[in-house]
């Protein structure tokens, strides 16, 4: 869980470049109904969100290559909730999964890459801005006034009943683990069994 750590990948994420599908589970808990981003990537000398999960009030927002796909659904103050992004590029497709329980299906339109821009910075909690020493700096205005845990990406889009099924599983591209980022937060924050995950 995250409060007031901001977290940012350690290693680089050169494995992006090829990904053609991919998964994303995270575990969020607000406190306040501020407006909140989950996580932020952005591509190389891009100042657009490549890929996010956000949200204001009732409205959740993905974004994804630029684009952004909103919807309804409000998540209570205090209480944990697992929510996971799949995408493949040989179906065109994007869905958002909530506690397991698909709430957007989205086609994908023609004319969007086929693979996720490479090498470029991640942040938990917060969006960001990368400063003209290449230094990941947070923006302010958005960010998550909660906890955040179990950050996971998958170099594929995995099924529903396996997204139910993935307890403390790491991830192939990013997983949940202290060496990887770089943070200011105490190891106990990386165990998998924090409360409500």
């Amino acid at each position: 869980n995250q409060k007031s750590c901001c977290l940012f990948p350690a290693d680089d994420l050169s494995a992006t470049e090829t990904l053609k599908e991919l998964t994303i589970c995270v575990s969020l808990k607000r406190n306040y109904t501020t407006e909140w981003r989950a996580f932020v990537y952005k591509a190389p000398k891009n100042a657009q969100i490549e890929l996010g999960l956000g949200g204001k009030g009732p409205q959740i927002t993905v974004w994804m290559f630029g684009r952004q796909w909103n919807f309804l659904k409000w998540l209570k103050m205090n209480e944990w909730y697992s929510i996971c992004l799949t995408w493949s590029s040989r179906v065109r497709r994007l869905r958002v999964y909530i506690n397991g329980m698909v709430q957007l299906e989205s086609p994908l339109y023609p004319n969007l890459p086929l693979w996720l821009a490479g090498n470029g910075t991640l942040t938990l909690g917060a969006s960001h801005y990368v400063a003209a020493n290449n230094e990941v700096r947070p923006e302010s205005g958005s960010n998550l006034l909660g906890e955040i845990g179990l950050f996971r990406m998958w170099s594929r889009e995995r099924r529903a009943a396996e997204l139910l099924g993935l307890g403390c599983t790491d991830g192939d591209v990013v997983s949940w683990d202290q060496r990887q980022w770089k943070n200011t937060c105490p190891p106990e924050m990386f165990l998998c069994h924090s409360k409500g995950m």
